[in-house]
C-alpha cells in the first residue's frame, strides 16, 4: 500500500470516529460498582430486619448482641479490655445494653443497621460514630 493510501484511509476513519462522538452517539462504556454500594465501603453493610433473639453478657465479659435477619448485630463488646487500651468507637443504637434492661421488649422489632462486616454473618456498629441500629 502506498503512504498516501495509508494516510488517506487514517483521516477516514479518525473523521467517522469524530462526526460519532460529535453527533451525540458516543462508543459504549461499561461501568462497574466495586462494594456492596457506591456509599458504603467494602467491609461495611447496611439493611433491615427484625429483631428474632439476643444475647446480653454484659454483666459477664461486656458482650452483647441482637440477631436481625441471619445477622449477629453486635452493639457492645467492650468488656474485659486490657489497661491502656482506648475505648472502642461505637455508633448509635437506640436499644441500650445495659445489665439491668429487659431486651425481651425488643423482641420482634423491625431495625435498620449499619455497620462494619466482622464475617459472613457477624456486625459490629463500632469502628465508626457513624454506624447505627435504630428502631423503625
Amino acid at each position: 500500500m502506498k503512504k498516501n493510501t495509508l494516510i488517506t484511509l487514517l483521516l477516514l476513519i479518525l473523521t467517522a470516529c469524530t462526526s460519532q462522538i460529535s453527533s451525540g452517539n458516543s462508543f459504549p462504556t461499561t461501568t462497574m460498582t466495586v462494594g456492596p454500594s457506591p456509599t458504603l465501603a467494602i467491609n461495611e453493610i447496611l439493611f433491615s430486619g427484625t429483631i428474632t433473639a439476643f444475647d446480653n453478657r454484659l454483666e459477664v465479659d461486656g458482650y452483647c448482641a441482637l440477631t436481625v435477619g441471619s445477622y449477629e448485630v453486635i452493639i457492645n463488646s467492650s468488656g474485659d479490655l486490657p489497661p491502656g487500651t482506648p475505648t472502642p468507637t461505637f455508633g448509635h443504637s437506640d436499644i441500650e445494653c445495659k445489665t439491668n434492661t429487659d431486651l425481651n421488649q425488643f423482641l420482634n422489632k423491625a431495625v435498620e443497621v449499619l455497620g462494619r462486616k466482622l464475617d459472613t454473618n457477624r456486625v459490629i456498629i463500632s469502628g465508626k460514630p457513624s454506624y447505627y441500629l435504630k428502631l423503625k
